[in-house]
């Protein structure tokens, strides 16, 4: 993904759609980028940009990539950099997934999940 722009009232990925990737999506100061499916910022790792706001729908699934915290393995995780607001429900999921081939861990909410505001 390179960039997406969504000129009025937000974007949503549907229940089942899949959006991954680098780059921006860009809603727009005021409006949001609404996940109902699964988010896969980065590509094994990277970033990923919400220019306006994010929310977290139900039953929606954010997956992040993890390959290490050391200065050799920079950028080492997905993450997801949001110019406005995050709002999620309670019963969206998180899930991080090990590149080293350990097994995925999921967290069952997402106010526990590595997810961050910057």
């Amino acid at each position: 993904m390179a960039q997406r722009s969504a000129a009025r009232g937000g974007f949503t990925n549907p229940a089942g759609g899949i959006v991954r990737g680098n780059g921006t999506i860009s809603v727009g100061t005021g409006n949001t980028f609404t996940n109902s499916g699964t988010l896969r910022p980065g590509a094994s790792p990277g970033l990923l940009t919400v220019g306006g706001n994010l929310a977290l729908a139900a039953n929606s699934v954010t997956e992040f990539e993890m390959n290490g915290l050391g200065a050799r393995n920079r950028p080492g995780y997905d993450s997801i950099h949001v110019t406005g607001n995050v709002t999620n429900r309670s019963d969206c999921a998180s899930e991080t997934i090990y590149l080293d081939g350990s097994p995925p861990m999921s967290a069952t909410r997402c106010w526990g999940s590595p997810l961050r505001e910057h």
